[in-house]
């Protein structure tokens, strides 16, 4: 049997939301860079960087771009599109980084093949995109999910934040934006939503294909109000879609310094009894202002997590967990 670094080496490995592109635009903070964890290296940021990621076998990723809520409409277009050249050019610059913007199941393919790390990239906050919906075309091929909502409301929806106390669904804008991403086949993911506006998007989601929770945990193992209830798992399952559990202490329930990964495969323990085997997956939320387990404080250590899962689930599936999941859904969606 092999050892748990070598068996993420041979397998999909894939997180459906890492937060590092952020800290680049505010700090600085290079994602193709290694960099040390340095002396807060388990909390807010430092968690990931694609050397790092490339050592211990992850295969692929979505790098998450989080929208500037106060960001006007009308420089909303020219900005989002400078960031996306950006990016894509940063995700790319360090060949020690040996990574691959890719856009779908087939070019993922194509980067593992090449032995470099297949990069998909999100947005988090739907006001990051322009207000007129027939300039989403711009994005469609490199965009593999929108989630529509972050810590604060848009026109759109509303954030489960409490501070917000936001009790009202979807608007006219947020059910057309789901049209449009369905046509175009871009991800609609609803981390962070409130309530009625998650209830409103199932409604609005077309059958036939499947929508996310990109970063969440589970209410039932700790009630918080950025975890999701077992009825809002199944129903994303019952689209096809996949469930991937953050990494942050507060949301699992360990407090601040306190991260156990005893408490992280609880949630994904719950989430697979809740969903089934083939709609669980990882979704990090690595340099998303997050405290992650002290026994996992960052990416360097993640093949612990990988062999948790091996005892507890097996190698058939442990694998799914890891990637193939996600990548399933990746190719529904995508169709290719």
């Amino acid at each position: 049997m092999i050892d748990d670094q070598e068996f993420c080496k041979e397998v999909d490995v894939f997180d459906l939301h890492i937060e590092s592109l952020s800290f680049y635009r505010t700090i600085g903070y290079h994602p193709a860079r290694r960099h040390r964890p340095g002396p807060l290296r388990r909390f807010l940021f430092g968690h990931a960087d694609l050397p790092r990621l490339k050592d211990v076998g992850f295969s692929g990723a979505t790098w998450s771009l989080t929208a500037n809520p106060f960001r006007r409409s009308a420089s909303r277009e020219r900005r989002s599109k400078e960031l996306f050249r950006e990016v894509k050019r940063v995700l790319t610059l360090n060949p020690e980084a040996s990574c691959q913007v890719v856009s779908d199941h087939a070019s993922y393919q194509e980067a593992k093949a090449q032995g470099k790390h297949g990069a998909f990239l999100g947005i988090q906050g739907a006001n990051f995109l322009p207000s007129e919906l027939e300039k989403y075309s711009d994005f469609a091929h490199d965009l593999l999910r929108v989630t529509l909502v972050h810590m604060n409301q848009n026109s759109l929806a509303q954030s489960s934040a409490p501070h917000w106390h936001a009790t009202q669904g979807l608007s006219q804008l947020g059910r057309e934006t789901i049209a449009t991403l369905n046509q175009l086949r871009i991800g609609v993911d609803l981390a962070h939503m409130n309530e009625a506006g998650f209830w409103d998007a199932v409604d609005e989601q077309k059958p036939g294909i499947p929508f996310m929770v990109s970063h969440t945990g589970m209410n039932a193992v700790h009630p918080h109000w950025r975890n999701i209830d077992d009825e809002q798992a199944r129903a994303v399952a019952q689209s096809g879609g996949v469930i991937g559990i953050i990494y942050h202490s507060l949301y699992l329930g360990d407090g601040l310094w306190r991260g156990k990964l005893d408490t992280l495969l609880a949630h994904i323990r719950h989430a697979v009894q809740v969903c089934g085997i083939d709609h669980v997956g990882l979704g990090s939320d690595w340099d998303g202002l997050i405290c992650t387990p002290m026994d996992m404080p960052t990416c360097s250590e993640f093949p612990r997590l990988a062999g948790r899962l091996r005892k507890e689930f097996g190698d058939t599936n442990a694998r799914k967990i890891l990637g193939e999941n996600a990548l399933r859904m990746i190719r529904d969606l995508k169709g290719r």
